[in-house]
C-alpha cells in the first residue's frame, strides 16, 4: 500500500512545468518562467514591464539553426536572458517580425531594463526549455540547464561568453505599442498579447505539451482503477513508466520524435541555400544596375554629340538654295 501511495503522488505531482531561475528576473515579485510551452509561444508574455513599457526594443536576426528545429505553424516567440557587466540581468523575449532582404529572419528582441542600462549587455537566446543558448551571430552552445537555472555566476558567465551584444544593435520605437494593441488572453502561465484571434488561440491552448510526468501520463498511459488493488497498482506503475520515458509533445526540439533535430538540420541546410541564392540575386541586382545606368549615360552621350553636329545654319543654307526668293522676301 505505500508503494501505491508513492506511486500516485509521483504520477501526481511529477515535475512542475517550469523554468524558473535560482535569483533570477522577477515580474511583481514573482520568478519569470523560461519554459515556452506552445500556448506561449504563440505570443508576448504580458509582464508588468510590458504592459508599462517599461522596456527597450531592438532588432536582430536569428538563424536557422537556432530556432528551425523548435519552428512550428504560429510560433512567433523565444525567450532569452540578458546580462550587463555589473552582472544585472533582464527578462528578453524574441518575437518573430519579419525578414531581412537578406533571407534572414528578423526578431523584436525585448529587454526589460533601460536602455542605458544595456549598451554593454550581452543577450542569449534560450531554446524552448533551456537546453542550449544562441546568438545574433548565430553561434549556438549547449548548457548546462540545472546550473543556468541554480547559479547566477554561471549565467553571467555563459551569456558574457556565447551572448551578442546589446548596445550596437537598431532600436525599434513603436512596437511595444504595436503588441499593447494585440489580444491579451489569461493562460495557466499568466497573460499573453498575440496577434491570433480565439479560434486559433485556442486550439493552441488545448495542446498538452507533456513536459512533466502528469502531462505524459495523461498522453501516453492507460491508467485503470479496479476492484483488483494489485491490478490498478500494476497499471499505475506501467503508466509512470510510459510516462517518464516519453517524448515531450511540446514544440521544443526533442519533441515528439528524435528527427525533429534532423528536421532542423535540413531546415539550416535549405536555409543556408535560400541564403546564397538571394545573395547571388542581390548581387545581379547590383550588377544589373550597374549595366542599365552606364547604358543610359552612353545612350545621352551619343545624343549629345549628334546634337552638336547638326548645326544651324546648314539647315538655313540648304533652304536658301532651295527657295532663295523666299530667303530674300524675310
Amino acid at each position: 500500500m505505500k508503494v501505491f501511495c508513492l506511486l500516485v503522488v509521483l504520477m501526481l505531482t511529477g515535475c512542475a512545468n517550469t523554468l524558473v531561475m535560482k535569483d533570477g528576473p522577477l515580474d511583481l515579485n514573482d520568478p519569470i518562467n523560461l519554459l515556452v510551452t506552445p500556448v506561449q509561444s504563440v505570443g508576448v508574455a504580458a509582464t508588468r514591464n510590458v504592459k508599462d513599457g517599461a522596456i527597450t526594443i531592438v532588432e536582430a536576426p536569428v538563424a536557422d539553426k537556432c530556432i528551425s528545429a523548435e519552428m512550428y505553424p504560429g510560433r512567433i516567440r523565444w525567450n532569452g536572458l540578458a546580462v550587463n557587466k555589473e552582472g544585472e540581468e533582464f527578462f528578453t523575449q524574441f518575437v518573430l517580425s519579419g525578414m531581412y532582404k537578406s533571407g534572414e529572419y528578423r526578431f523584436s528582441v525585448i529587454i526589460e531594463g533601460d536602455k542605458e542600462k544595456l549598451r554593454d549587455a550581452n543577450v542569449v537566446l534560450l531554446s524552448s526549455k533551456g537546453e542550449f543558448v544562441c546568438n545574433f551571430e548565430g553561434v549556438l552552445a549547449m548548457i548546462d540547464a540545472a546550473r543556468f537555472r541554480n547559479e547566477r555566476a554561471y549565467r553571467a558567465e555563459t551569456i558574457k561568453k556565447e551572448g551578442s551584444r546589446v548596445g550596437k544593435r537598431h532600436r525599434m520605437s513603436g512596437f511595444e505599442k504595436n503588441v499593447q494593441s494585440w489580444n491579451l488572453y489569461s493562460t495557466y502561465q499568466g497573460e499573453v498579447f498575440t496577434p491570433y484571434g480565439d479560434e486559433d488561440f485556442k486550439t493552441i491552448a488545448r495542446i498538452n505539451p507533456g513536459y512533466n510526468l502528469l502531462d505524459k501520463v495523461v498522453l501516453n498511459g492507460k491508467v485503470t482503477i479496479s476492484t483488483n488493488p494489485i491490478y490498478t497498482l500494476w497499471t499505475i506503475g506501467s503508466s509512470i513508466i510510459e510516462g517518464m520515458t516519453a517524448k515531450s509533445q511540446g514544440w521544443d526540439y526533442m519533441s515528439q520524435l528524435p528527427d525533429r533535430l534532423m528536421m532542423g538540420q535540413i531546415v539550416e541546410f535549405i536555409g543556408k541555400l535560400r541564403l546564397e541564392v538571394i545573395r547571388q540575386l542581390n548581387e545581379e541586382k547590383e550588377v544589373l544596375k550597374i549595366l542599365v545606368a552606364k547604358k543610359i549615360d552612353e545612350e545621352k552621350s551619343k545624343e549629345t554629340i549628334v546634337a552638336a553636329k547638326v548645326e544651324t545654319p546648314k539647315v538655313e543654307t540648304a533652304a536658301v538654295k532651295k527657295n532663295p526668293k523666299k530667303k530674300r522676301k524675310e
